[in-house]
Parts: C-alpha cells; structure tokens; sequence
C-alpha cells in the first residue's frame, strides 16, 4: 500500500515495493539537451555496484539508466519525452507543461535480481514500478524502475508514467488510489484493459464489486487480495465513464477539487451529482443502456427522469 512514498506498480499487488535505498540519479553530464555518458554508474543503491558497465542518458525531463549492457539511445529518450508530452497534454497538468524538477529517473534493469532488490519481493508479479516521492507538499522525486523485458517503451511505460504525471495534479498528497490506478489503465494496450473489464463483470456476476463509497473509502489502500480484479477493472470503467461524461478536463478540475474537499462534494462541484446517482447511471452504462450525455445525470436539487 502507498506510504508517504507514493509507490505503485504494474500489475500492483499490496505491499510497498520499494524496499530498498531509494537514492536520486545526479549526475553531470554537460548541458545538451541529450547527453549519453559511458561509464560505470552504480545503481540506485550500492547493491548495484556489481555491474559491469552502466549507460546514462539524459534529456530534458529524463535521466534513464540503463544497468549492464542494454543500449539505450537518443530515439529511446524522445520516445520518453514524446509520450511525456502527450500525458501532460491529455491530463491537462498545466503546472509542468514546461518541464521537470527534478526529472524522472528511469532505471532499466539488467536482471530481475537487480529489479527485485529495489522493488522488494512483492515485484514478483510487476513488470515495472513507478516511485513518486513528496515533501513539503512539492514532488521530490519521480522514478521508474523497469524489469527486464523487451519493447518496454510500449508495453510497460504508458501505465507508470502516467502515474507519474497525474501526480502533478495533486502536488501536495497522494491521488486516491481508484483515480490513480484507473488513469493509468487507460494507458495500458488495448487487451490489458479488456482483461480487467472483463474481471469487473465477473465479480459483477458474483456480486463481489464495490460500491463507490468503498472505493473513495479506501483512500491511498488497495482492497484485500481477493478483490484485485474488481478494484483495478472498476477503478479503470469508472473512470472511462466519468472521461465520457466531461472528458479528461473535467476530470481533472474533479481530482483536484478532490483534494481539497472530498469526492462526494467535487462530484456535485464538476458533475453536478451525487454519488448515488453516479453509481447508478455507472451500472446502467456498463449495461449497454446508458446515453452518456451528462445532462442525463440528475442534477442536484432536481428529480431524476
């Protein structure tokens, strides 16, 4: 579960995966825009100093490490800027639309040894993790550690980037933990998110779903072990709904209202209702039957069609 080091991970299981030292990439390379150092670099903790050789390549808002011997390159770091660009865009996170500081730290690991001592055991499942890491109601530190596994740009960055930059919503604290991991399922491919939804309408048929007020109740905590499945394929449907009733913007005006007062309150603010109604026009979609046009949500005050 999240602590005050805001962690997650894809799949994300209950624990907190970074167990081991949790130190900053700074490294002077020079002042282009990318510049790829050679070298011996050790690891984000000493553990990793057993590695034979090292690459570092930094871009504007990325220094990407990559330990032993993977290449990395310039089209790897413009494929990270790249999709940066288009999350802040997306995600309307105006405050960093200029850049990072500090920047995200990318560490590609040489093996799942090295991978597991920074992330902890509970990384058995997990084929990246993202670190965002707060203090004094600033982000201090943005890091993504990555399994060894090929194509990682495509398969594995969208989702714990996206964490990353949906942090910047909320600067201050931690996103609710439904919102945070339903933005970033959005980002997976196409047959991840099939997979979850296709969980969601299991438990649906077992009646082991969560109502909505559990959901917001669960604040920064996963649900128990039992119900991954429902939690990651109903934090994700929920949030497709709420995009297709105001559309990313909306969204985010709700997150950030959220964090300033609660979520019953930023639901009646950005969507004009209430909790209930959301819940039952949410079943109703999810059935075929819903017209997601939001003047079709009951306004608050006003009887419902």
């Amino acid at each position: 579960c999240r602590s005050s080091l805001s962690a997650s991970a894809q799949p994300v299981v209950p624990t907190r995966y970074f167990c081991g030292p949790l130190v900053a990439f700074y490294f002077l390379v020079g002042s282009g825009s990318f510049d790829l150092v050679r070298q011996g670099i050790p690891g984000p903790s000493m553990a990793c100093a057993d590695t034979p050789a090292s690459q570092l390549l930094e871009t504007p808002n990325f220094r990407i490490v990559a330990l032993g011997p993977r290449p990395i390159g310039r089209a790897t770091g413009d494929a990270c800027e790249k999709l940066r660009d288009e999350l802040v865009k997306r995600w309307f996170v105006r405050d960093v639309a200029s850049g990072w500081s500090p920047k995200c730290e990318i560490v590609l690991h040489q093996s799942d040894t090295s991978y597991f001592r920074e992330v902890g055991q509970g990384g058995r499942s997990t084929v990246a993790a993202s670190l965002v890491q707060r203090k004094d109601r600033m982000i201090s530190l943005r890091r993504i550690d990555i399994r060894p596994r090929a194509n990682w740009i495509a398969a594995a960055l969208p989702h714990e980037l996206t964490h990353v930059v949906v942090a910047d919503l909320t600067p201050s604290q931690p996103l609710p933990r439904w919102l945070d991991e339903g933005i970033a399922i959005l980002a997976d491919p196409a047959e991840k998110q099939g997979r979850h939804l296709s969980e969601l309408r299991n438990s649906i048929r077992q009646g082991a779903e969560f109502r909505l007020i559990e959901l917001i109740n669960l604040g920064e905590d996963y649900p128990p072990g039992g119900r991954w499945g429902a939690f990651y394929g109903q934090s994700a449907s929920v949030v497709d709904y709420l995009i297709k009733l105001g559309g990313e913007q909306r969204l985010g005006d709700f997150i950030r209202l959220a964090s300033a007062t609660d979520c019953e309150r930023a639901l009646v603010q950005a969507y004009q209702c209430r909790l209930s109604d959301l819940e039952r026009r949410w079943h109703s979609h999810l059935r075929g039957t819903e017209k997601t046009q939001l003047g079709n949500l009951r306004l608050v005050g006003r009887s419902s069609n």
